[in-house]
C-alpha cells in the first residue's frame, strides 16, 4: 500500500520498526487508551472553562416571571461575575443557572451527583465554583466590601467576583417559607443538611 506522500508502508514500517503485517489494532480496553481517555476528559473540560475565563459569555436576568418561581430576582441566592458579567447564578432551592460557555461546570463539578436542597446547597455549589476557578489559575483577594463578598484576579487580570445577594437566605428562612406554603416533604424538618 502506498501511503499519501507516495511511500510504500512496508518502507515506511522499516524506519519505524513496524510493517503493515506487525500492526495491531487498538485496544479500546488497554490500560493505556483507558488512561489516556480520562486525562482528556478530565483536562478538556478545564481548558474550555479556562478560556471561558476570557470570554464575554454572560447570564441576562434570572427568567422567573413570578415571585413563586425557583428562577426569580427575588430568590437569587449569590453570583458569580467575570469582569463584571454575571457567568453563574445560584438560588436559594440550590439550583445553578450558568452562562452557555460555562456549562461545562456542571459536568466538572459532578452537580447531578449533589444530594442537598436549599440554601446549603447554593452555598456548596459556589464555594465548589470558586475553587475550580481558582484551580484554573486565579488567586483570592478580600474585596474589603464585607463577609459576603470576595474577589480574584487571576494571572491573566481576570476580575472574578462572588456576591451574596440581598435575597439570599438562611436555611431557617427557606425552611419556613417551604412549611408556610405547604411544600413539605418526608424529613424536610428533621434534615440536618438540606
Amino acid at each position: 500500500m502506498v501511503s499519501p506522500l507516495g511511500l510504500n508502508n512496508n518502507f515506511l514500517g522499516s524506519i519505524f520498526g513496524t510493517s503493515s503485517g506487525d500492526r495491531q489494532p487498538l485496544d479500546a480496553n488497554s490500560p493505556v487508551i483507558q488512561r489516556a481517555r480520562k486525562q482528556a476528559e478530565e483536562i478538556v473540560p478545564r481548558l474550555l472553562l479556562k478560556s471561558a475565563l476570557q470570554s464575554d459569555s454572560k447570564l441576562g436576568q434570572p427568567p422567573g416571571e413570578a415571585p413563586t418561581d425557583p428562577d426569580h430576582v427575588s430568590n437569587v441566592h449569590s453570583e458569580v461575575k467575570v469582569n463584571g458579567k454575571t457567568v453563574a447564578r445560584a438560588y436559594n432551592d440550590g439550583n445553578v443557572e450558568l452562562a452557555p460557555q460555562y456549562k461545562l461546570i456542571e459536568q466538572v463539578l459532578e452537580f447531578d451527583q449533589d444530594t442537598s436542597k436549599g440554601p446549603a446547597l447554593a452555598e456548596d455549589r459556589i464555594a465548589r465554583i470558586q475553587a475550580l476557578l481558582q484551580d484554573l489559575g486565579a488567586t483570592f483577594a478580600q474585596n474589603g466590601d464585607g463577609p459576603n463578598e470576595s474577589a480574584f484576579r487571576p494571572s491573566d487580570s481576570v476580575i472574578v467576583q462572588v456576591e451574596r445577594a440581598e435575597t439570599a437566605q438562611s436555611l431557617e428562612d427557606y425552611l419556613a417559607e417551604k412549611v408556610k406554603n405547604g411544600e413539605t416533604e418526608p424529613g424536610l424538618l428533621i434534615s440536618t443538611r438540606i
